[in-house]
């Protein structure tokens, strides 16, 4: 019959002593021997002051050299770094009011178009300034020409389609023919001529895109003509 006195001790399978560690001091070091890691988890949250760490207690670091925080982990996708060739998918689709953006559901901008800090009304008008004007010259179709019947003035590169030809001429009896090009080699009479009055001026106005633009003289004279476009 066995007996179990007070000078016994509690031994495994391999006859192994068995000993039950109570209070540890803390300058006492327990050599810890275990080939099988799992035997060895530590379920015990980190804490501070008695709360386990989370967003709200946070641990405090107090360093005043930020190089000995650095980290150099590197963002991957497919275990490869993320760079030009290797980009980070996104699949959101921007929204208003949860339908996705696209012709027929644009972003509302509730800005208003200021100037000088004030909003754009009726009295605080954005400023327009036009640069196109007009364009010729003073007796760019013929300066003081004598012309005979047939003979044409200067050829005008106007590319407009707003015209005023204006001068004056000896003959106050024959028509003056206007003509019109799109390059200036094949030219074609407009349906209306110019007729100079008694004192010999005379005025013509066309509204019909041309490109290039001449007269042509019905009778022998001496002419000044202009044509001026915009």
């Amino acid at each position: 019959m066995s007996r179990i006195s007070s000078r016994s001790f509690a031994v495994n399978a391999s006859q192994q002593q068995i000993v039950e560690v109570g209070a540890i001091d803390s300058s006492v070091n327990v050599e810890v021997q275990q080939s099988d890691r799992s035997l060895l988890n530590c379920n015990a949250s980190l804490q501070l002051a008695g709360a386990d760490v989370d967003s709200t207690n946070q641990v405090p670091v107090v360093n005043t050299n930020p190089s000995d925080m650095e980290t150099n982990a590197n963002l991957r996708i497919n275990t490869a770094d993320v760079d030009d060739s290797n980009r980070v998918p996104c699949k959101s689709n921007l929204q208003v009011g949860g339908t996705d953006v696209d012709d027929t559901t644009r972003v509302p901008c509730k800005s208003n178009l200021q100037i000088g800090g004030v909003d754009v009304s009726g009295s605080n008008k954005v400023p327009v300034t036009l640069t196109g004007g007009v364009s010729g010259s003073q007796a760019n179709l013929n300066n003081a020409t004598v012309v005979v019947v047939g003979d044409t003035s200067t050829a005008v590169n106007v590319n407009s389609d707003r015209h005023n030809i204006f001068g004056n001429t000896s003959n106050t009896s024959d028509q003056i023919d206007i003509q019109m090009s799109a390059d200036n080699t094949n030219w074609y009479t407009v349906g209306y001529g110019i007729y100079p009055d008694s004192s010999g001026d005379f005025q013509q106005t066309l509204e019909t895109p041309i490109q290039y633009i001449r007269l042509k003289y019905n009778g022998g004279a001496t002419v000044t003509a202009t044509v001026i476009s915009s």
